[in-house]
């Protein structure tokens, strides 16, 4: 059975094989898909591998690991993750502390309907757990480039992916992408935001990958964002 698997293995890598004994192989083998979602997202992470990568090294993604793959050339590292805040030298989140001496009616109000919803969850049910910070995320992929000398982060491209051809589905995919570019920060240094801010020394990337939609190409000059769809070559972009 063994020596049968590895046959099917060798035959898939070298293309060698029927779309038929394909979908056997990846459903009774290798992947547990467990939503189309998130397949898409995979598709994506594998062809940045294709079209980025040489040489690169692939990681089992078993739910405590979510890197995916690393490579690298002469200069950098390249770390890419799945679902994931990455290795722990980032932050995607803002705490309560640092809006809590606001001036602003608005978000005064915001941390007013937090407060009060903290405090009748905790009447309705005494094990509630309640969220710790303002805003936090998890990148759909993030990719980090790391300086081999320094091992210091040098860039990171931030991906949001959403499986849709509808346009204001796309268009909340895009809010979430620059809600992730904008609020990131290094962790070694919580209030230094990355995104346009003179003393990060971090590049930053975004890109939104949707499905089949048409859409106008953005202007050079629309940084830090681009966009992907199936609609255009898979493998027509490239990062590095």
């Amino acid at each position: 059975n063994a020596a049968k698997l590895l046959k099917k293995y060798l035959d898939l890598i070298n293309l060698n094989m029927d779309e038929t004994m394909a979908k056997e192989l990846f459903e009774e083998t290798f992947i547990e898909i467990l939503d189309e979602n998130t397949l898409f997202e995979l598709y994506w992470i594998i062809n940045i591998i294709r079209e980025n990568a040489f040489n690169a090294k692939m990681h089992i993604v078993d739910g405590t690991n979510n890197m995916v793959a690393s490579w690298q050339d002469k200069n950098f590292l390249y770390n890419i993750y799945h679902d994931s805040v990455g290795s722990g030298n980032l932050l995607f989140s803002i705490g309560f502390d640092e809006i809590k001496d606001t001036d602003n009616e608005y978000l005064k109000r915001k941390m007013a309907v937090i407060n009060n919803a903290k405090s009748i969850s905790r009447i309705l049910f005494d094990d509630i757990s309640f969220r710790n910070n303002f805003w936090s995320g998890r990148p759909d992929i993030l990719l980090e480039v790391i300086e081999k000398n320094t091992g210091n982060l040098a860039k990171i491209i931030v991906g949001e992916v959403k499986y849709t051809a509808n346009k204001s589905y796309m268009i909340q995919g895009l809010e979430e992408l620059l809600e992730y570019i904008y609020f990131v920060k290094e962790k070694s240094i919580q209030s230094n935001y990355i995104y346009n801010n003179d003393y990060s020394h971090i590049d930053i990337q975004g890109v939104l990958f949707v499905d089949k939609i048409d859409f106008n190409p953005l202007p050079s000059h629309v940084h830090p964002v681009h966009v992907c769809s199936t609609i255009l070559k898979p493998l027509s972009f490239r990062f590095m």
